[in-house]
């Protein structure tokens, strides 16, 4: 077997792979999308002969961290290997080429979203954001408050495509753990939610200007129509009172009884935006994004930290891939930002590069690791000192799936 790049051309047969992989289909004749041809610089994929039987990629992407820094990250996606040609190694191989390319495209983070959860922890991947999944007894929901006067129209998916970006934007740069979009994803991912009904797209505005918007497909339900279900794929609101108008728009949609919102913060404000609690259940809490952490003096050193301190961490990396995370770090954080360097210091707490990662973005706690047995503390007292470092001061959300 050979591990090389692809080209264009060679697309379909590489898409053909990866969807094989996942029990799909893929029609060799059916033209690529607009995100699947993004960046084909970034994708390899491991060739047995003339056959593609493993694929992966990188796309160029961004996240939001504590302190709302914005930090580049690579977006590893299309892991598959096929069941033909599985226990051979092509799945490390690709992984260590994509984390290795990522270093030396100047990218500290790698972030994925899991198929699988026990695979990628071994490559120094953790869980660091979650979603909650809400379902909303419409008939019974009513808001707390009523809203600030703001207007709301359904529009086409071309406007959307022209407006829902910019909000997205706003939105992104102001909650950690949120993942940039290239232009090509919302061409191509963010029309095709995978799940059935007539998709809708509205738009809020606030004196002319766009504040938020919401995607959802209506699933009616025959023959009593009056039990209709609403399925939110996103609501991305730029202020709280916006996210309450978009709310008001929902509970206001005639013939349904439940709308189901799988994708929220853990921190979403919904129960207490509604007059009764018990009209939002949830039904599930899921991870979300995964994180790698490549270069840990980069990493560390973008995020803001909750409390003013010195902490040195020796991180172990198993997986010695993508510039290496192993060694001993000395993080400095001050009021003016944080500064990480490599150092000879004894370590304060020794810590698994995975373990780090899932910390990042505050919305794992250090304390909770520690009970976990996953973090050893070196020197007294400094388990509590670096979890009140790294908390962060709202649960981190990824937003996007690629």
């Amino acid at each position: 077997m050979q591990l090389r790049g692809i080209t264009v051309d060679e697309l379909p047969r590489y898409l053909a792979a990866d969807f094989a992989a996942f029990g799909e289909h893929w029609d060799p004749g059916k033209p690529p999308g607009p995100f699947q041809a993004h960046e084909v610089e970034r994708a390899i994929a491991v060739v047995d002969g003339e056959a593609i039987v493993g694929t992966g990629r990188t796309y160029s992407m961004e996240i939001t961290v504590p302190g709302l820094a914005v930090v580049p990250a690579a977006g590893v996606s299309a892991i598959a290997v096929l069941p033909t040609h599985r226990r051979r190694g092509a799945l490390r191989a690709m992984m260590t080429k994509l984390l290795d390319d990522a270093v030396a495209a100047g990218e500290p983070l790698a972030i994925l979203h899991a198929s699988e959860a026990a695979i990628y922890g071994r490559f120094g991947f953790a869980p660091a954001t979650q979603s909650v999944r809400f379902e909303v007894k419409r008939r019974e929901a009513q808001l707390r408050a009523t809203p600030p006067p703001a207007r709301t129209r359904l529009v086409e998916l071309d406007e959307a495509l022209k407006v829902f970006p910019e909000v997205f934007d706003r939105v992104r740069r102001s909650r950690p753990g949120v993942v940039s979009r290239p232009a090509p994803w919302w061409k191509d991912e963010f029309p095709s939610f995978p799940v059935p009904g007539v998709h809708f797209y509205v738009l809020l505005e606030r004196d002319g200007r766009p504040e938020g918007y919401v995607s959802y497909r209506f699933q009616a339900r025959w023959p009593n129509r009056s039990s209709s279900r609403i399925a939110v794929q996103e609501l991305a609101a730029a202020t709280p009172e916006a996210q309450i108008a978009l709310w008001q728009y929902l509970l206001s949609v005639d013939l349904v009884d439940v709308i189901d919102a799988p994708f929220l913060a853990l921190d979403d404000p919904l129960p207490w935006i509604l007059s009764a609690h018990r009209t939002a259940q949830v039904t599930g809490v899921h991870d979300s994004l995964w994180i790698r952490i490549l270069d840990v003096p980069a990493a560390l050193s973008a995020r803001h930290y909750a409390y003013r301190g010195g902490l040195v961490l020796g991180v172990v990396d198993d997986f010695r891939a993508g510039g290496d995370a192993a060694g001993r770090f000395a993080l400095e954080a001050g009021g003016d930002g944080a500064l990480c360097t490599r150092t000879t210091a004894s370590p304060d707490l020794t810590i698994g590069a995975a373990e780090l990662s899932a910390a990042y973005l505050g919305g794992v706690r250090l304390a909770t690791l520690g009970a976990a047995g996953r973090v050893q503390e070196e020197k007294a007292g400094a388990l509590a000192r670096a979890d009140r470092m790294f908390a962060g001061d709202r649960a981190p959300h990824a937003m996007t799936w690629f």
